[in-house]
């Protein structure tokens, strides 16, 4: 069944920060890629029929995407890979931020999932300039381990490796996220009732709030609408997560979006 949101590092360990990126509002972002889209989570249908009326018991559910993942990307021609990172949703969305030349935001636009393998078709925004181009998913996950695939788009491919990190399964509240988080450009000031106050060095800013979905997970929605930001004003939507800038800190706050017209992507790594 199908279920249809700066110092740019190119070594293996650490995709760029928001602190690198610099979303230039003017005249226009700088776009970060990464990815999102929705593995499906599909019923597998027992067997029996007949004359014998055979129980095969009751279904498995499917393997579960969702967490935080941290790997690296290589793309098909080029000798060295790319770190890259990930979010998947308790929902099904699934966000992958990849560094290097190829940076790619990826929103997924409809997805399947059968067992461990998945499909999805998405959006990528580039981080090297503005628009987007249709591209696929696709790859194979186990559950709290590993989610290693694939991308193609407009000539391009790439594999990816990504790794479960347990830092996806601490707390999320209110209170943890609340405080002020900067970067070398950017700031944003979170309450203790999850709005925002966010920032940027060239006079571009976003008031919004933050939504707790699964407090037993290490993730957040965001809905906010950006202004004083040229032809980006307006409603955008995303995901963020808290992780570790040293051992144990869970004090960087890391924050995907795109506009709701789809025409930009928003990605900042704030430090509290």
């Amino acid at each position: 069944m199908t279920r249809t949101s700066h110092e740019v590092r190119q070594t293996p360990t650490e995709p760029q920060d928001a602190k690198n990126i610099a979303v230039t509002m003017h005249p226009a972002f700088s776009i970060v890629a990464a990815a999102l889209f929705v593995l499906g989570m599909s019923g597998c249908s027992g067997g029996g029929g007949g004359d014998d009326d055979e129980d095969d018991g009751p279904e498995l559910p499917e393997p579960s995407a969702a967490g935080i993942w941290s790997g690296t990307y290589r793309v098909d021609g080029q000798a060295e890979s790319q770190s890259i990172r990930g979010l998947v949703t308790e929902e099904g969305d699934f966000m992958v931020q990849s560094s290097g030349p190829s940076a790619r935001l990826f929103f997924a636009v409809g997805g399947d999932q059968n067992g461990n393998t998945f499909s999805a078709n998405a959006l990528a925004y580039s981080l090297t300039g503005p628009g987007k181009t249709p591209s696929t998913l696709q790859g194979t996950l186990v559950e709290r381990a590993s989610l290693n695939g694939s991308y193609s788009l407009g000539g391009e491919s790439a594999t990816f490796t990504l790794s479960y990190q347990t830092a996806y399964e601490r707390p999320a509240s209110f209170a943890t996220l609340a405080g002020v988080y900067s970067s070398t450009s950017t700031s944003v000031a979170v309450d203790a009732n999850g709005s925002f106050v966010l920032n940027m060095s060239n006079g571009c800013m976003m008031n919004g709030s933050f939504q707790v979905p699964t407090p037993s997970r290490n993730y957040y929605r965001w809905s906010g609408t950006l202004s004083d930001c040229d032809d980006r004003n307006g409603p955008a939507t995303g995901i963020a997560h808290l992780e570790d800038a040293a051992p144990g800190t869970n004090n960087r706050l890391r924050m995907f979006g795109q506009s709701n017209a789809q025409t930009f992507a928003l990605v900042f790594g704030l430090v509290k």
